[in-house]
């Protein structure tokens, strides 16, 4: 071995260490911020939140494809797509905005962002209990920016044979939309 090669190797561990730390905490500030610009599209004063016109840019692509998915299973029965019956993000239908309470994110091995944000969406004066959200958002790293792979409403209780992944009730309330549509024929 030559004199100085082992010294010089170990010099390299901390700095890639470093490296990998600091790009791991950008992703963990790039993901919070993107999360945070979504819920300012909900006001207040009340806004649209994810519609139409905007979904395509926050969704990831397969996550988008499903709900398109569960739209036109449902349209065919003259049904409203169940796990679409409420906005995704906050799982709700009426909202004065979205106040955070708290909002933490991890990087999974997967290098996925978990975040998990808890939310009113009213104003103090109007709240109950029942309107805090505490809501999981698993993000994936697509094209140079964060785009939502799956949402979990952790603060609702589940049916039997249910999940709290929006993805996996997507997918569920397809076949269950198919099936109605043969019986249909």
């Amino acid at each position: 071995m030559r004199p100085g090669l082992f010294s010089s190797s170990l010099l390299t561990i901390p700095i890639l260490f470093a490296a990998t730390y600091q790009a791991q905490a950008q992703n963990v500030q790039s993901a919070k911020t993107f999360v945070q610009s979504i819920f300012k599209l909900y006001g207040p004063p009340q806004k649209p939140g994810i519609s139409a016109d905007n979904e395509a840019h926050y969704l990831e692509q397969s996550l988008f494809t499903l709900v398109k998915a569960d739209e036109i299973a449902a349209e065919a029965v003259h049904e409203v797509p169940g796990p679409l019956d409420a906005d995704l993000i906050c799982d709700c239908q009426e909202w004065d905005g979205i106040f955070v309470r708290s909002l933490s994110v991890r990087i999974d091995a997967k290098g996925r962002a978990l975040v998990d944000a808890r939310f009113d969406i009213y104003l103090q004066e109007n709240r109950t209990k029942d309107d805090l959200r505490k809501m999981r958002y698993t993000l994936v790293f697509v094209g140079g920016g964060w785009r939502i792979y799956d949402i979990e409403d952790l603060s609702r209780s589940l049916d039997p044979g249910h999940s709290r992944s929006l993805r996996r009730e997507i997918e569920r309330d397809i076949l269950d939309l198919r099936r109605d549509a043969k019986e249909l024929r």
